[in-house]
């Protein structure tokens, strides 16, 4: 591994550390690289500001988890995939999801949803190639997606484990194409 990329990983590490004792909006830089003890101009051959550190967190850590294994494994086996890992990060996640306008996870949550739902979709519907060309499927997953995001953005702080919920998602993603195809054409 690079050693650029294993000092990302080292600050990525202190700034999850950070945000499970205090809310993003009130960490600094300083704070951030003084917990991973590396002198602060460091942060900034690697990143402008925090804002870009923890985007850089949600695409290479949840990217992992999601549209790397689309394709590969069965899109169920993703999801969840990502249950276990969102739980298994869950104070982390729960205050990314608070972190609002830029950089905001949620929105990048959601379009790392939409690639899961389009998956779910070309999984289930191979031959269906008009379909995947429309408007109605793009329609279709923006709807979904946000639904699944906002989903599991409601039910982060439940006292329930996030795989939980697997066989319900599960079944909404499988019938939210096949339940309605028939009576949109």
């Amino acid at each position: 591994m690079k050693k650029s990329i294993i000092t990302k990983k080292i600050i990525a590490k202190s700034l999850k550390d950070l945000m499970l004792e205090k809310d993003f909006k009130k960490i600094s830089t300083a704070d951030i690289m003084n917990h991973a003890g590396i002198r602060r101009q460091t942060f900034y051959n690697h990143f402008s500001d925090k804002y870009e550190l923890v985007e850089w967190i949600f695409k290479s850590e949840l990217h992992e988890q999601l549209s790397d294994n689309v394709g590969y494994q069965h899109w169920k086996t993703t999801v969840l995939t990502l249950l276990f890992y969102l739980e298994k990060n869950k104070t982390f996640y729960q205050r990314a999801f608070e972190i609002d306008g830029q950089n905001s996870f949620e929105q990048f949550f959601c379009d790392q949803c939409k690639e899961v739902i389009k998956a779910t979709y070309q999984d289930t519907h191979p031959n269906d190639a008009p379909l995947k060309e429309s408007k109605l499927l793009q329609l279709l997953t923006e709807y979904h997606a946000l639904a699944f995001s906002h989903f599991i953005k409601e039910h982060i702080d439940d006292n329930v484990p996030l795989e939980r919920y697997h066989e319900f998602l599960c079944y909404v993603i499988d019938h939210q194409f096949n339940d309605r195809k028939d009576r949109l054409f």
